[in-house]
């Protein structure tokens, strides 16, 4: 087409792909090979349409195009001409790779012109043609799509972006917060690493725990403490979600497993040492009023970061402060008379990016009081009873249905649903407003009431534009990094609730936000302290700890009668419930929600299903 046809048209595609290329080049060009930077200066030098021509090529599905099909506003075969001069595009390709450049008529038109059967499918047509020389159109094969994917990360400093979000920010499809970028260290501290990163990206991981080896430096034996450490280091690095969720389970119960692995070598008695170590005093058996007892000197010192936990006189914010007494202190060298126990703690210890060293979670201590519990009684020592929360359970009558997937069916709405959506498909439930919540509600929450507080300029977490969140966003990191800000916030959420943070939201992308109304409508009828009682662990643990949130989210309302329940009658206060079915249990993480919302006096019930 000719570009005369148009001389004003804006080529937006071509801005996009300057601001790439030159961020990264400016940013982090020392991770590129001079090979590549040869080619991104080619690319910044090109003329507006050639690099217009590019820019469109490259974010097209498929390798190979017809010249005659590209119908764009300007002299395609001048840009053709100029991206294959400087080595930025090829202008032939073999006819077999041509074969998805044409469509199905063009294909029975080759095979007619050669004297070939032309019916059947595309797959019969493609394989007549298979070998033979029939594509007479010229074509272009535009080069260097992984590297362009480099750049784009480089220049966006996060996995997911691309410059296809800057097409959907224009047409009004996304929006992003207005907020000063921070700098800081990119996502890579070598090419190394980044080469790493794209491995995973495309499966290439030899298997889920490559990235952790890779962490730990080749750390034998790691403690639990090392292996966090090694978790975390991984997870600032922004990498995909396939890994990150080999991740997250390899970060799981770290502590219970150390204990259990103890025994099953035959050290029992150290075994139960790392149990007591984390069990609350109060529930300790020699009782008294700390939050953690001392830690047995027995307990490895690759547990602790090379020096042995003083917790007894410490807040469980000063354990979590990097400057505090409980600090992480880096490796440090084995005594000459070093025991097994006493070995230097890995190298990723003084790199972790919390710089502190990682406490058991909540989750982690029950299932350590468990194990203590079992081991205690096979050594004949003394363990404390489990003071369990007294939470109101309420039965729930419905009818079993067919299976829905891998799950139990239970009738609702004359349809076969899972246990959840059949309680919520009741009458009384849908006139109270009640939504499954679990983690997208609280996550959703959290984003809207700290949201200001993302764009803070805390060094180093907002390093690059268009970003929907800070890099410790949803990391203990997080409050850490604004820790008066977030006390300010949340005593302000307790005193006034929720609805004027999800009245504020303009519509900006956030990390952990799911902008569906029923959560937004949710969201707002939220009270404030149990907003508080939530956010206060989300902002202390990380969402991480948003595993066992109740299920069912009850809005404050009239008081509603359920012929389906016993006892039948809903208050009107908002209400937690977590629904089970006959053969389900109470999980650790489940169990640690509910004695915190007890303790944060909110009603919180269990609904039996039967």
């Amino acid at each position: 087409m000719d570009a005369s046809a148009e001389p004003s048209v804006q080529r937006y595609a071509a801005e996009d792909l300057r601001e790439v290329v030159a961020g990264a080049l400016a940013r982090e060009g020392h991770l590129l090979a001079a090979g590549e930077v040869v080619v991104a200066r080619r690319i910044l030098t090109l003329d507006d349409e050639a690099c217009e021509l590019y820019a469109r090529l490259t974010m097209r599905v498929g390798r190979v195009f017809r010249v005659v099909d590209l119908d764009y506003a300007l002299d395609t075969s001048a840009a053709v001409a100029r991206l294959v001069a400087e080595e930025l595009a090829d202008g032939f390709a073999p006819d077999d790779a041509c074969r998805e450049a044409v469509g199905v008529p063009e294909l029975r038109a080759a095979c007619r012109a050669l004297g070939l059967a032309v019916g059947g499918n595309r797959d019969a047509l493609e394989a007549r043609l298979a070998g033979r020389r029939w594509m007479r159109d010229a074509v272009v094969v535009p080069r260097h799509r992984a590297l362009l994917r480099r750049l784009e990360l480089l220049h966006f400093q996060r996995s997911g972006m691309e410059r296809g979000m800057l097409v959907a920010e224009r047409q009004g499809f996304v929006r992003w917060a207005d907020y000063t970028p921070t700098g800081g260290p990119g996502l890579f501290p070598t090419r190394a690493a980044m080469r790493e990163r794209e491995r995973a990206v495309r499966g290439a991981w030899s298997d889920p725990g490559e990235p952790l080896r890779i962490a730990l430096g080749g750390a034998r034996d790691p403690g639990p403490c090392a292996w966090r450490r090694a978790v975390e280091a991984v997870v600032a690095t922004d990498p995909p979600a396939e890994v990150l969720r080999d991740l997250v389970g390899a970060g799981a119960r770290l502590w219970p497993r150390w204990a259990l692995r103890l025994e099953a070598e035959g050290r029992v008695a150290e075994a139960l040492e790392v149990c007591r170590g984390v069990v609350p005093r109060d529930q300790g058996a020699e009782g008294g009023p700390a939050p953690l007892r001392n830690a047995s000197p027995a307990v490895p010192a690759d547990l602790v970061g090379g020096k042995a936990p003083q917790t007894h006189d410490l807040s469980p914010r000063e354990r979590e402060t990097p400057t505090g007494p409980g600090a992480l202190r880096g490796p440090q060298p084995p005594p000459q008379d070093a025991s097994p126990w006493q070995k230097p703690t890995s190298t990723v210890a003084s790199g972790s990016p919390l710089g502190v060293t990682p406490a058991p979670t909540a989750e982690e201590r029950v299932a350590l009081h468990r194990t203590g519990r079992r081991i205690a009684k096979k050594l004949r020592r003394s363990w404390p009873p489990e003071v369990a929360p007294d939470i109101p359970v309420r039965r729930v009558q419905l009818a079993r249905g067919g299976d829905v997937g891998a799950r139990p069916g239970w009738r609702g709405d004359d349809r076969d649903r899972v246990v959840e959506a059949a309680v919520l498909s009741l009458p009384g439930m849908r006139a109270r407003g009640a939504i499954h919540a679990e983690n997208a509600l609280w996550t959703s929450l959290y984003a809207l009431v700290l949201r200001d507080l993302y764009w803070l300029p805390v060094p180093g977490m907002l390093p690059g534009p268009r970003r929907s969140g800070p890099r410790d966003v949803g990391t203990p990191g997080f409050a850490r990094r604004r820790r008066e800000a977030v006390d300010a916030r949340l005593a302000e959420v307790a005193e006034s609730g929720t609805r004027s943070f999800v009245d504020a939201w303009s519509g900006e992308r956030l990390d952990g936000l799911v902008p569906a109304p029923e959560l937004l409508a949710a969201a707002r009828s939220v009270p404030g302290d149990l907003a508080r009682a939530v956010l206060t662990r989300l902002v202390d643990e990380g969402w991480e700890a948003a595993r066992g949130l109740p299920d069912l989210w009850i809005p404050p309302g009239a008081r509603v009668a359920v012929p389906e329940f016993l006892p039948a009658t809903l208050p009107e206060s908002g209400l937690l419930a977590e629904v089970k079915g006959p053969s389900d249990s109470i999980r650790d993480a489940q169990a640690v929600w509910m004695r915190h919302l007890v303790e944060s006096k909110i009603l919180v019930e269990v609904w039996s299903v039967a």
